[in-house]
């Protein structure tokens, strides 16, 4: 009797295509044998796990929704977001309303003192206007109460004018206004717009790291996919070899009674349904590891068991064998150049660097401004004074031009090396499709031959030309050459999706909305 795997392959102009089915048929052999059931009853799962069949798109959409791991990087772009929107706000004014009230506790009596504006000449935050008041009454003659109302504003424009307006209605200076016009230091749209550029290609920098998590959790989906379907089609075919072998164990022991066969044909028999029984466990044992494995990348708290239908795998081969008839070396290193997440957060650290580099050198010139105060009310005033300022023996200004003229550099060093680097990557893939393409090919080749080499074993011993134990070595050799290929197909859509991997392709591939729209 033999057990054999179904398998057919076309060719047309050259290239092949591959169709995988999981279902098993007996060639007639001594005796009519039992069909083998289309799953292993020995593996069903406990009745507390539910058994779901998924292909691999379902699969990958379920770790997109659930993992863990993909939802806090997205959580992680909602602050992300936000920062580049307090970085954009630079040029918006900003209002800060303040109302004070208290008592003043005097060693002296003090009368009524009359409202004045007050206006600051310190650093204020950027963007707001101070409007205030300010009055001071006489509760006794050691007790004042003091209340103060003010509204405070500043508006920094594109090329590093400070406008200050400070408002006091109940003072006889209501309205006090400071314009502050840089010569030198901060002068000018570059500088002034560099830390909002800045801020922006830090975003996208952040967000292409969205895109390179989503594109290694898919490909390690992937991975985990195949590896699960390799092992559940294990077990089936070591069930299969194990059925043929007890077949054969029952035929031996009629032909021992009958004295046709002598008993050490038993003995070898018997020992190879043991090794048989113990390859069984260990593949069954692996088969739940690497369900335990894509459960967790699906991430949900609900015990699982994934089947895998053929189909599924005979899809993804056809898709891989149409993608492979297209790739041009050319054509894929552009588009990797073009998409690859590492390669473009490094011509964006370049950038960045180069607009820290706008600041520092700035930050180094003599800071020399215009500055007037403009005060209306019932005796208005104006006054205007030019202001030079400059620190001496400051080495961190000097520090902070090198470090980002040494960042430009290492950065364009890392670009080039990344360059070479995704040429490498992508030859070396493009190597390995084409060796698991022809890996395919030769394991066909063996899979006939070790179907063939059976069939003469199996025909040897019916014309008693041959024992027992030549063909339970036969159908050993078919197990395992039917491994092979099956491995070898696996291989071929592992590689398939390591080039989307290696391109920067994978969210396209599998229709999901580039990660630089969140």
């Amino acid at each position: 009797m033999l057990w054999f795997w179904q398998c057919s392959a076309w060719v047309w102009s050259g290239t092949i295509a591959l169709a995988i089915s999981g279902s098993f048929a007996i060639a007639p052999a001594i005796l009519a044998q039992p069909t083998l059931p289309e799953k292993s009853l020995s593996n069903s799962p406990p009745e507390s796990t539910r058994t779901v069949s998924l292909n691999l798109q379902d699969i990958i959409t379920l770790v997109a929704q659930s993992n863990r791991d993909l939802r806090n990087a997205q959580l992680d772009r909602i602050v992300q977001r936000q920062e580049l929107k307090e970085a954009e706000s630079r040029f918006d004014p900003k209002f800060i309303p303040s109302i004070t009230i208290g008592i003043t506790q005097n060693s002296a009596t003090t009368g009524f003192t009359g409202v004045s504006p007050t206006l600051s000449t310190g650093t204020l935050p950027q963007n707001f206007i101070n409007i205030g008041s300010g009055r001071t009454e006489r509760i006794s003659d050691r007790t004042n109460f003091n209340s103060t109302t003010q509204l405070q504003a500043q508006l920094r424009t594109r090329i590093g004018t400070q406008v200050q307006l400070t408002t006091d209605p109940l003072s006889d200076l209501p309205f006090s206004l400071r314009i502050t016009q840089p010569l030198l230091r901060g002068f000018g749209r570059t500088v002034n717009e560099a830390p909002i550029k800045a801020a922006r290609l830090i975003n996208t920098k952040q967000s292409l790291d969205l895109r390179q998590t989503r594109i290694n959790k898919i490909t390690e989906t992937i991975l985990a996919y195949c590896t699960l379907y390799q092992r559940q089609e294990s077990v089936r075919i070591q069930e299969a070899s194990l059925a043929s072998q007890r077949y054969q164990l029952q035929v031996t022991q009629a032909l021992v009674q009958a004295g046709r066969r002598a008993r050490v044909d038993l003995v070898n028999v018997q020992q190879s349904i043991a090794d048989g029984e113990r390859a069984l466990i260990a593949a069954k044992n692996q088969l739940t590891l690497a369900n335990s494995v894509l459960v967790r990348l699906i991430d949900t708290a609900e015990p699982l068991t994934i089947a895998i239908a053929p189909e599924s795998i005979d899809t993804l081969i056809q898709m891989a064998v149409v993608r492979a008839q297209t790739l041009n070396r050319t054509a894929l290193l552009e588009t990797a150049y073009l998409n690859r997440p590492d390669y473009l957060q490094a011509k964006i650290d370049i950038e960045t660097e180069k607009l820290n580099l706008v600041v520092a050198q700035d930050n180094k010139r003599w800071d020399l401004s215009l500055q007037s105060d403009t005060s209306i009310g019932a005796a208005s005033q104006t006054a205007a004074s030019l202001v030079l300022l400059r620190e001496f023996g400051n080495q961190q200004l000097e520090t902070e031009t090198q470090r980002r003229q040494i960042g430009i550099q290492k950065n364009t060093n890392r670009l080039n090396q990344l360059t070479e680097k995704v040429q490498t990557d992508l030859d070396d893939q493009l190597n390995t499709i084409a060796a698991t393409q022809q890996q395919i090919i030769a394991a066909q080749q063996a899979t006939t031959l070790a179907q063939q080499q059976l069939e003469i074993a199996q025909e040897r011993i019916r014309q008693g030309r041959d024992s027992i134990f030549e063909v339970t070595q036969k159908e050993n050799t078919l197990r395992e050459a039917r491994n092979n290929e099956l491995n070898a197909k696996l291989e071929f859509i592992t590689a398939i999706a390591q080039l989307d991997q290696v391109l920067g392709t994978t969210l396209a591939t599998w229709n999901f909305v580039d990660s630089t729209s969140f």
